[in-house]
């Protein structure tokens, strides 16, 4: 089955327990729909399809296997969505800096252990970029007009 199909397997099992939340096979069906499915926010959903399977059907050893597979799965999945989500949200952060020369690689996060906020600091690269020293000179005194402009 290709994840269209899943995704539409899952949509059809909520519309039936929907009209019949006491529809076994249909949060069955949907629980292992989730399961192959694959996505993070699916598997959490399986899950909790499982658990409610399993209150009234204690003994069923398919729902037992996926129920026990599940929060490893789970981890693994968040683990590899989170690090895509993170390297799209650095070749966003790249492609803007990159009009000024620089990368996210020219700044570097430091934690403050009391607080635990971070603050964001140039490595010394990164204040070398004349490109960028430019564009920031020029931001700056463009900021410094704009604030006169808005005093008169």
């Amino acid at each position: 089955m290709e994840q269209k199909s899943y995704e539409d397997a899952v949509g059809y099992c909520t519309k039936a327990l929907e009209n019949n939340p006491h529809f076994s096979k249909a949060l069955k069906r949907r629980a292992r729909a989730n399961w192959e499915w694959g996505k993070w926010s699916a598997l959490e959903a399986s899950l909790k399809d499982c658990e409610e399977y399993l209150k009234p059907f204690p003994g069923d050893q398919e729902i037992q296997k996926l129920h026990s597979q599940l929060p490893a799965r789970i981890e693994l999945q968040k683990k590899r969505e989170t690090e895509e989500m993170m390297g799209k949200l650095k070749d966003v952060g790249n492609q803007f800096l990159g009009m000024f020369g620089m990368t996210l690689d020219n700044f570097q996060m430091k934690q403050d252990p009391k607080t635990g906020s971070y603050s964001v600091q140039m490595n010394n690269e990164a204040k070398k970029n004349d490109k960028f020293n430019v564009y920031f000179t020029f931001f700056k005194i463009y900021g410094s007009f704009v604030s006169k402009i808005r005093e008169a």
